[in-house]
């Protein structure tokens, strides 16, 4: 079976089959010896990398007390 074909089934899966299933996979990694690749592996430093700032995030913040203001207008549950 490819990678593909596995991932595609993955998608299938409910959302606790596929934390089981990735707890499989490293505890598997873990067993085998096989250590993650390096931060460096990732980063190249001769290229430029983005990176997500909440500086300037209007829209986000903007969310964020709507959902705020929503909560308080509900009636308190005890």
């Amino acid at each position: 079976m490819t990678l593909q074909e596995v991932l595609q089934e993955a998608k299938n899966l409910s959302i606790k089959d596929r934390q089981e299933l990735i707890k499989l996979l490293v505890d598997t990694l873990i067993m085998e010896n096989i250590t993650p690749p390096s931060l460096e592996t990732f980063l190249n430093p001769d290229v430029a990398h983005e990176v997500w700032s909440p500086y300037d995030s209007f829209k986000a913040a903007q969310q964020l007390q709507d959902m705020l203001d929503a909560y308080r207008r509900e009636p308190a549950q005890s």
